[in-house]
């Protein structure tokens, strides 16, 4: 429960006030559950409701209640205001994504080589980064019971959301901050069951209805990464010659891969809508 309304976050803002005046958290999981609803299971509730957390985190974040300015000035402690500062400046996160969605592609287009060549011993350190990412990404999630679909899903979910939810909001907090307004009203999210969208998340289905203007970014990163994909291709046959351009075609391919099955699905969507 918070009681600070100076962002959308009240509980979490509430309880970082609280910690740096020394508060104490106690951990709470009742046999009867305290709060009955239901997490948005739906592309739509999901990216509204990350735009506001992320928008509120970051403007929680360059404001003068920072946790490496303020909190580290406080009663908390130090690994803990770090764990604060993780959360404000998440958003971050998503510049890397954008990059990774925009440049690769971007060079093969221009005919940029962005990467070592395949013969450079420096091109296996990108292999060992992105193998090690997507190793460390697993094992948050299968060890914790989750099967290989759900961490496929997580994935997927995570790559459209950074190129899209997750900057859209960190972009949204650093605009508000230029230019000094004071954001919009705050709207209660719909907490209700949807019977028909659970059973299609159940299914592993990525539900779009209402996406609307979301849908842009992650659309155009894709068309991107597919053009970029198919003249990468077309410089290979040409020319016969793979190293120069290996890395930048892997890295769209595998966008491409992951999230333009799902991008196809929008569009579709947004036809018959």
């Amino acid at each position: 429960i918070g009681y600070s309304y100076n962002c959308h976050l009240e509980s979490t803002f509430t309880g970082y006030l609280l910690h740096c005046k020394g508060w104490t958290s106690t951990y709470l999981y009742p046999e009867r559950p305290s709060f009955l609803g239901c997490a948005p299971v739906d592309m739509q509730g999901f990216s509204s409701q990350l735009i506001k957390w992320v928008a509120a985190l970051t403007q929680a974040g360059l404001s003068h209640l920072n946790p490496l300015t303020y909190g580290m000035k406080s009663r908390m402690r130090t690994v803990q205001c770090l764990c604060y500062a993780y959360l404000m400046y998440f958003s971050l996160y998503s510049w890397g994504m954008v990059l990774h969605a925009s440049v690769p592609s971007t060079g093969l287009l221009l005919g940029i080589q962005v990467y070592p060549e395949v013969y450079d011993p420096w091109f296996a350190v990108y292999v060992i980064a992105f193998i090690s990412t997507i190793l460390e990404n697993m094992s948050e999630s299968i060890p914790e019971g989750g099967s290989v679909k759900t961490w496929w899903m997580e994935y997927r979910a995570l790559m459209m959301m950074g190129v899209s939810a997750i900057w859209l909001g960190g972009c949204k907090a650093i605009i508000e901050k230029i230019i000094g307004t004071q954001g919009e009203k705050l709207y209660l999210s719909d907490k209700a069951i949807d019977e028909k969208k659970l059973k299609k998340y159940e299914k592993g289905k990525f539900d779009f209805q209402g996406i609307g203007i979301l849908a842009v970014p992650l659309i155009t990163f894709s068309v991107l990464n597919l053009v970029g994909f198919l003249v990468g291709v077309n410089q290979v046959i040409i020319t016969m010659k793979f190293g120069d351009v290996l890395g930048q075609l892997l890295v769209s391919s595998f966008f491409v891969f992951v999230v333009v099955t799902v991008v196809i699905d929008v569009v579709s969507f947004l036809k018959v809508s």
